[in-house]
């Protein structure tokens, strides 16, 4: 609680703000403060109207009538509005607290036993497809998420921003426009941040791939983003040819690979664009790629296992379109067009080799 921490970063921090005010309605709540105590929460409540707004949204939850008291006499005029849900002013960080030295066993399980039923209340919403199963869904923004081949999705519009994580597997977002409330997408080690636009988001592996196919996102490649990007976002087509490193913007055309770092920015074409959609019908296209990479991808779309037996055959550049929704005529039309023998070993095994 130092006047060294007034600094521009912290004073919009309200993540910070959250977790010192919680701190002080427990410290108030142990015992009455003293005179210095008392100067420095007031220097505290300076700092922002929603440091007071905040303080005293949660003094009210708290229901003590002496923290009441107290905070009465620091400011009598009650705000009238910090922005954030009932719920959302008990969002504060446990570990942060378990390391506070002052904080006494009872307080500890005061504290607990008072945050509980609200910290861990559910406001995400999971959607997820199986092996096979392509999902549209439309979100409480009016947003569009379509999701592929046993992808799954989390979604929190609780807070300040339009959160979803991209748990595994692969989505397309249709973004409503809302400059005032950020659309980010979680994947792998970062994010993708958006306002109104539409893009495609894969996370294989480690690696994410993110196509855009209409405005503007901003791509990081490490999610611990903080309270200085949560600005207005302006950007211009030129603004993307900046150096590769830990961000990047991407506009209409642009794929995008990031790991922990951004790996490539790519340039598609309209034809490349559409092959990287073309599951949202149910279509794989190759154009060139090898057998072992065709498998590869095929092998998403279904709970068999497909082996390529005679290994010189992975390299047989494959070029066709193939139907998602039925693998056995994939194969079958893999098996006419390339005269590679197709045997269904099992039902759940299937061998490629020569003829």
């Amino acid at each position: 609680m130092e006047e060294n921490q007034t600094n521009v970063a912290y004073l919009y921090n309200k993540d910070i703000v959250k977790e010192e005010a919680a701190a002080w309605i427990i410290k108030m709540d142990q015992a009455p403060l003293n005179d210095e105590e008392t100067k420095q929460i007031q220097q505290w409540i300076a700092l922002s109207p929603f440091h007071e707004s905040y303080i005293h949204k949660l003094a009210k939850n708290w229901d003590s009538m002496s923290v009441l008291s107290d905070l009465a006499e620091l400011f009598p005029i009650e705000p009238e509005s910090c922005n954030v849900d009932s719920t959302e002013t008990l969002f504060f960080s446990i570990k942060k607290f378990l390391q506070l030295k002052w904080l006494t066993p009872i307080a500890l399980v005061t504290l607990l036993i008072f945050i509980t039923p609200f910290y861990f209340q559910d406001h995400t919403h999971q959607y997820s497809t199986q092996i096979g199963q392509r999902s549209d869904v439309t979100l409480d923004d009016g947003s569009k998420v379509s999701l592929n081949t046993n992808s799954h999705i989390e979604v929190d519009f609780s807070g300040e921003l339009r959160a979803i994580r991209l748990l595994k597997g692969e989505a397309n977002f249709n973004v409503a426009h809302n400059p005032n409330r950020p659309f980010v997408v979680y994947a792998g080690s970062g994010v993708v941040w958006a306002v109104g636009t539409m893009f495609n988001v894969r996370y294989k592996h480690d690696d994410v791939h993110v196509v855009i196919s209409e405005g503007t996102v901003k791509i990081y490649a490490e999610s611990n983003i903080d309270e200085r990007l949560k600005e207005k976002l302006s950007y211009s087509a030129d603004d993307s040819n900046q150096k590769l490193g830990k961000e990047v913007i991407a506009v209409a055309g642009h794929e995008v690979l990031y790991n922990k770092t951004i790996k490539q920015l790519n340039i598609l074409g309209q034809d490349e664009l559409d092959k990287k959609m073309a599951w949202h019908d149910g279509i794989i296209l190759f154009e060139g790629e090898s057998l072992a990479q065709a498998v590869e991808e095929i092998s998403r779309y279904t709970r068999t296992k497909i082996v390529i037996t005679s290994t010189d055959l992975n390299e047989l550049p494959i070029g066709g379109s193939f139907n998602t929704t039925n693998i056995d005529a994939s194969l079958k039309s893999l098996s006419k067009a390339f005269d590679i023998r197709v045997n269904r070993v099992s039902n759940n095994m299937i061998y490629l080799s020569k003829r």
